[in-house]
């Protein structure tokens, strides 16, 4: 009888490991899910659609107040997501490269952080760096009254502009 009692009692232990279990995947799952819902909504699954992008920057450069934006939307680079057999899905890479000008640099950090969030995808700033043009002087100051453009900051910004997209199955697959 003991010895039934003990197997029963190693049963119930194991089926105690397995819920614990279990309730932590299904955690972790709400967790990615929420994280999977975000970047879904964030448009990652999107296409990389240069000139929406560019009217994007635009947009964004009037509402920063940036005096002056160049931009460089580099060739996209494909990486295959998984096993070449299981794969259904790519990687899209697009290198966005932005020379700046402005009044403050927290108007281009601004604008670099609008363009993070906003262009659809997922935005990674690899590299951003700030150059001081000219200081605040009475003379500039008036300029800027009077409506001149007058730039005291510049800014070189490297972005990875990625999407996820659907890899189409060929008929020999």
């Amino acid at each position: 009888l003991s010895v039934q009692i003990a197997e029963k009692r190693d049963a119930i232990l194991a089926l105690q490991i397995q819920a614990d279990s279990l309730k932590a995947r299904i955690e972790e799952n709400r967790k990615t899910r929420a994280e999977f819902e975000a970047l879904e909504k964030k448009g990652i699954f999107t296409e990389q659609k240069r000139l929406q992008a560019i009217r994007q920057l635009e947009e964004v450069r009037l509402r920063h107040r940036i005096t002056g934006l160049q931009y460089q939307i580099l060739p996209a680079v494909v990486t295959q997501i998984g096993a070449p057999e299981t794969a259904g899905m790519s990687l899209v890479t697009s290198r966005i490269v932005l020379n700046v000008r402005g009044f403050t640099d927290s108007d281009l950090v601004a604008f670099v952080e609008a363009i993070r969030l906003e262009l659809p995808g997922h935005v990674v700033v690899e590299a951003f760096e700030i150059n001081k043009l000219a200081s605040p002087s009475a003379a500039l100051l008036a300029r800027i009254r009077s409506g001149a453009v007058a730039d005291m900051v510049s800014g070189v910004v490297t972005l990875s502009w990625r999407a996820i997209r659907n890899v189409e199955k060929t008929a020999g697959q």
